[in-house]
C-alpha cells in the first residue's frame, strides 16, 4: 500500500500477495480510502489504484489502510 499527494490531487495504489486476495482484496481497499481522501478507484483483488481532491486526508487514509490490512491478516 502506498500514497503521494501528487500536485493536489493524492494517489494510493495497493499490490497483494498472490497468495492474499481471499484475504485482502486490493479494489476494496482502494475504493474504502479513496473514499476519505474525497474520490474514487479500484481494481482487481491483486492490484488497484485510485485517486481523490483531499490531500490533506492522505495519511489518515494510509493509516486507515494499515489498520484494514492488519485485521485481515490478524
Amino acid at each position: 500500500l502506498r500514497g503521494w499527494p501528487g500536485n493536489g490531487r493524492p494517489q494510493v495504489v495497493c499490490k497483494v500477495a498472490t497468495p492474499l486476495p481471499g484475504r485482502v482484496q486490493a479494489g476494496e481497499l482502494i475504493k474504502a480510502l479513496t473514499g476519505i481522501i474525497g474520490g474514487g478507484g479500484g481494481g482487481a483483488p491483486h492490484f488497484a489504484q485510485g485517486g481523490g481532491s483531499q490531500p490533506e486526508k492522505l495519511d489518515e487514509a494510509l493509516e486507515r489502510g494499515a489498520a484494514l490490512i492488519h485485521d485481515a491478516l490478524g
